[in-house]
């Protein structure tokens, strides 16, 4: 009989004490640990090993304390820990706070009694086994309890019996983990409020946490703050993405989270402009169990997510396919037209025009002083041309007249006083890698080629840089959708032929005029075709209201404020527009400086005039690609879309669809 009341006064037991850890489960700080320990290692000095001595003792102090600290169950377990920073989007609780509260006095009471009960009838003897001693609240029963405490068998350390204060802080000492993402204060550089952004991470800090959690059921102990990076276009979408420090070592976790910071959006920043982002993550481990299949099923969504997102992309470009080839273009590149072309401001020669001299004075081009360069050299044993070779023009002073690079045939034009009077001889110095040769007392002559030979030239990189510049104001309205789908057009077929031999990298980009919306709307270089895509087919027309724009803006950030590949086969900057940019001193030495830094980096600048383009836009335009080895596009009437197109002043030329003219100017620069 008394082995039936014994089993089951400990299943009642067992039961109850389950119960009151579930009410205590939050945890405490290590100073109530501290507490509660103390309260034990009294109770054991205190409470006799007889059952009798302990029922006397249970019945003087078996009410709990007024202090709430002094019940307050203590997780033995890890805790997560806190973001270094102030104002992390967790809020840790106050040093203050008070402790979670403990099980009522009535609770107390009856666990209390049943510890008195089985001491009464398992620890009469005084041996080991005797106390059950359920939550830590009552004093227990009789005997020491070091078989028979709850905190034995690891349930959250309650018993007051000395094997009973929960030794081994775990059932079985089996541990279970979660993870825990802090994101901690960012960094933010433009104008995008801080706590906007901060609300935007917080509902994606689950594609954080996910990246954390796959790796942590292979690494239970993984931990460690990340530092990620990303920029904020002007459309408000992260146009790149990349982690600057982590301590937490693993290259799965840092790629995934870079990963998914490309797909947030966030609002458009105020005034157009980029936001460059610094936002630490730190990731540690908590109380509670991680769920493979949970992981699982969050993977399954992402994936689905992804070929939703692949989906899409693939519809907008058989869209764009399906629209494109309306639009009808000619090309004329006055470098390989040079007699024609400096004929155009001999006045003698052109009175049925008018003659166009006042157009160099307009804009302030002189490009009568032309140097033709072509760079040779031996890379591994094989003579050909040098690809993008520097090649200098340097002055009696030994100052830079004019820098280009050599294309992929090995040439490049310098230009001696194109903004102002300059004073020979010259110096030609062209290098590559390792090779340099130069060549003194050059004269300009454009109908002679200087040969510069290189030994030890470095290889450019297998790649090309493509950027649009949009005009998107109103008097655009007409041509833009079309141009929009020649452009995706156009940045599919390149990728889908040449993408597998070369890194091709795109970037579009947006503007309008001063006092608009925005001015420039810019997108960062990508390798990723469905972000250019979807730039693309985001914008429409509006604004502007006279007719000039801010031409010199777009290009100022077009080649200035856009990392430009150091080394590639080409670069290419197709400005399309149909209007120019205000004339004024300062606006125009403002074109002056771009044109000669985009002609350094070896960008070659393609206009492309749009309907309503006049005279001074399309002479602009000629000379801006003369300096830059560039050559002129124009939209001819043979399409019927959208308003008239003037005939520019050129020799025979062909009229081709758009898409196909582009193409093939992309792939000629290619090589």
């Amino acid at each position: 009989m008394r082995d039936r009341l014994r089993l089951l006064l400990l299943i009642v037991s067992l039961l109850l004490a389950f119960a009151a850890c579930d009410k205590a489960e939050a945890p405490a700080a290590e100073d109530r640990t501290a507490a509660n320990e103390a309260t034990a290692d009294k109770a054991d000095e205190e409470g006799p090993a007889g059952g009798e001595g302990g029922r006397a003792e249970e019945g003087e102090k078996a009410a709990p304390s007024a202090d709430p600290s002094a019940a307050a169950p203590v997780s033995p377990g890890p805790t997560a820990a806190p973001s270094e920073a102030d104002d992390s989007d967790e809020e840790a609780p106050p040093a203050d706070a008070a402790p979670p509260p403990s099980p009522g006095k009535d609770a107390a009471a009856s666990v209390g009694v049943l510890g008195e009960l089985a001491g009464d009838s398992a620890g009469a003897d005084g041996k080991p086994g005797g106390g059950i001693g359920t939550s830590g609240i009552g004093r227990g029963g009789g005997g020491t309890g070091e078989g028979g405490g709850i905190g034995s068998i690891g349930t959250g350390g309650l018993g007051a019996g000395k094997g009973g204060y929960g030794k081994h802080g775990g059932l079985g000492e089996k541990r279970s983990i979660t993870p825990k993402v802090v994101a901690a204060s960012p960094v933010v550089q433009g104008s995008l409020d801080k706590d906007i952004i901060r609300r935007v991470i917080r509902r994606h800090q689950n594609e954080v946490k996910y990246c954390y959690e796959r790796v942590l059921v292979k690494q239970p102990d993984l931990a460690g703050k990340v530092d990620l990076k990303f920029v904020i276009d002007s459309a408000g979408n992260v146009s790149s993405s990349s982690i600057t420090k982590s301590t937490i070592g693993n290259a799965e976790v840092e790629q995934c989270v870079a990963a998914r910071a490309q797909r947030w959006k966030f609002p458009q920043p105020t005034g157009g402009g980029i936001v460059v982002v610094n936002y630490p993550f730190v990731f540690t481990t908590g109380e509670a169990r991680v769920d493979p299949d949970d992981i699982k099923r969050r993977e399954a969504d992402l994936l689905r997510i992804e070929e939703e997102r692949r989906r899409a992309e693939e519809r907008r470009r058989q869209e764009a396919q399906s629209r494109a080839g309306r639009l009808t273009a000619g090309e004329w590149r006055d470098l390989d037209n040079w007699d024609f072309w400096r004929a155009l401001f001999d006045s003698n020669q052109n009175q049925q025009e008018g003659g166009w001299t006042h157009m160099e004075r307009t804009w302030g081009f002189n490009t009568a002083q032309r140097v033709r360069v072509e760079v040779t050299g031996d890379r591994n044993g094989t003579p050909g041309p040098i690809t993008d070779a520097a090649v200098q023009l340097l002055g009696q002073d030994q100052r830079v007249i004019w820098e280009a690079r050599t294309d992929n045939k090995g040439r490049a034009d310098l230009y001696a006083g194109l903004f102002g009077a300059s004073q020979g001889p010259y110096v030609l110095v062209a290098s590559s890698g390792q090779g340099r040769a130069q060549m003194a007392k050059v004269v300009p002559n454009a109908n002679e080629t200087l040969s510069l030979h290189l030994k030890d030239a470095a290889p450019a990189r297998n790649g090309v840089d493509i950027m649009f510049m949009v005009d998107t104001t109103g008097s655009m309205g007409d041509e833009l959708s079309f141009l929009q789908a020649e452009m995706q057009s156009v940045i599919d077929q390149v990728q889908q032929k040449n993408g597998q031999q070369l890194g091709i990298r795109t970037s579009v980009n947006f503007y309008r005029d001063q006092g608009d919306d925005y001015v420039v709307r810019p997108f960062d270089f990508t390798d990723r075709l469905g972000d250019s895509l979807k730039a693309l087919g985001d914008q429409y027309a509006s604004g502007g209201g006279d007719f000039p724009e801010a031409v010199e803006e777009a290009l100022d950030n077009a080649v200035n404020s856009h990392p430009w590949s150091a080394s590639a086969r080409a670069r290419l900057l197709f400005l399309v527009l149909d209007a120019p940019p205000h004339n004024n001193p300062q606006i125009l030495q403002r074109l002056h400086d771009v044109t000669q830094r985009a002609a350094a980096k070896g960008i070659r600048i393609i206009p492309i005039g749009g309907s309503g383009i006049n005279k001074d836009t399309e002479f602009l335009m000629r000379f801006v690609a003369v300096a830059t080895s560039g050559t002129y596009v124009f939209l001819t009437d043979h399409s019927g879309v959208g308003g008239s197109h003037i005939k520019p002043t050129i020799g025979p030329h062909k009229v081709e669809q758009l898409n196909a003219l582009l193409i093939r100017l992309i792939n000629d620069a290619l090589g």
